[in-house]
């Protein structure tokens, strides 16, 4: 082959060869994506209510991709007896094929004597990212045995209390 025709034939190879590897990773890109492509966003509008708690427009959505948890009004029932604390910590957690997993978690760690209002607690958003699979394949509604509160926190005695609420029961 001449000069001319090696300068002409080797930048198309090296095109050629890029093509095909680009064409290749999208397509192998697109069947990982396509996997989940199917699976449900589940959304579940979670109220609740316990001995000390009631939980009010609290949300919370599941897919293969993420998992949000959004809204909701945390209020103390006992706001007669106190209604301020140091320490405060919030989770949701799902029971999955009898797998615990926590849908959502917050705390407040007060310091130098301050303290934080118990009155009405607003939730805010969270965001995980990852997969929401159960051993290795999307959850489904069935899937998902009970989504329950856990919530934990101090008196003004520095007692640390615990309480849980339900807030979905599966009916399968």
């Amino acid at each position: 082959m001449s000069k001319m025709s090696n300068k002409i034939v080797y930048p198309l190879v090296i095109i050629g060869a890029f093509l095909i590897t680009l064409a290749w990773l999208t397509l192998t890109g697109d069947d990982e994506q396509s996997e989940f492509e199917d699976a449900p966003r589940l959304v579940f509008s979670l109220d609740g209510s316990s001995q000390y708690w009631e939980l009010s427009n609290y949300q919370i959505e599941l897919s293969p991709e993420e998992q949000i948890a959004r809204g909701g009004k945390l209020s103390f029932k006992r706001e007669d007896e106190y209604h301020e604390t140091d320490y405060f910590h919030f989770q949701v957690i799902a029971d999955i094929h009898d797998h615990q997993e926590i849908l959502s978690s917050s705390s407040i760690v007060m310091n130098n004597d301050l303290t934080f209002d118990l009155s009405d607690v607003s939730l805010g958003e969270s965001r995980s990212e990852g997969a929401f699979l159960h051993e290795g394949e999307p959850v489904l509604k069935e899937d998902i045995e009970r989504i329950y509160a856990v919530i934990e926190w101090q008196d003004p005695d520095g007692e640390q209390l615990v309480d849980e609420m339900l807030l979905y029961q599966s009916n399968y």
